[in-house]
């Protein structure tokens, strides 16, 4: 599953960024993003159950935005109507496939401080951080297929609410293993300086 999610993400998140924020230059590649953006939003309909009238709501609405689309002669409005339709499908879908990738980022952060060998009490600090992840974690991931979702406001709020705690863990533990290697750098510097000054000390008294 845990590889599944990588290549999905490194697939296809730059196809859900451009219908979400800036869009494709071209009908052509905003008809990709179209079709790549439907069968992201089937696949989470599938894997969220409680998301899936609000997708389905999203896709209809959207669906009726891209009809409009291919029927528009006037080339600037029918990209325009492409990137709306994209849009207006990524909205909760995008976001929802960001929580993801965030949950699958600070997995990654969490690994990363659990091989690091720590002494006290940085060791300590570290294992209250990786607890507080993990609870976040678990909390994210039993909404994501329990919460029920009244509407698309509903649910935008929700995975935008999301992905800003992921967010923001994901940086406490990458500031904290940044933190934990310099002060371990910072440690073994002056043990070293220690070993240095002992040894001076012991050649200058073998020489007396």
């Amino acid at each position: 599953m845990k590889r599944f999610l990588t290549s999905l993400v490194y697939c296809t998140l730059p196809l859900m960024v451009l219908s979400g924020m800036i869009g494709c230059s071209s009908p052509e590649s905003q008809t990709k993003t179209w079709e790549d953006n439907k069968r992201i939003l089937n696949d989470q309909s599938t894997r969220f159950p409680n998301f899936k009238i609000v997708l389905a709501a999203d896709l209809v609405l959207a669906q009726g935005i891209w009809t409009k689309a291919t029927a528009e002669i006037d080339a600037k409005k029918k990209l325009g109507l492409m990137k709306s339709a994209n849009f207006t499908l990524s909205e909760v879908s995008g976001n929802l496939f960001t929580i993801e990738t965030k949950l699958t980022q600070l997995q990654r952060r969490i690994d990363t401080l659990v091989r690091m060998k720590l002494r006290e009490p940085m060791a300590s600090n570290r294992d209250l951080m990786l607890n507080n992840a993990r609870r976040i974690q678990t909390q994210v991931n039993n909404q994501l297929s329990k919460r029920p979702m009244a509407n698309h406001e509903d649910a935008k709020r929700f995975v935008l609410a999301q992905k800003s705690l992921l967010t923001s863990e994901s940086n406490k533990l990458s500031k904290a293993a940044t933190r934990f290697r310099k002060s371990k750098s910072s440690l073994k510097k002056k043990v070293n300086t220690v070993k240095k000054k002992f040894n001076q000390k012991k050649k200058k008294s073998d020489k007396k």
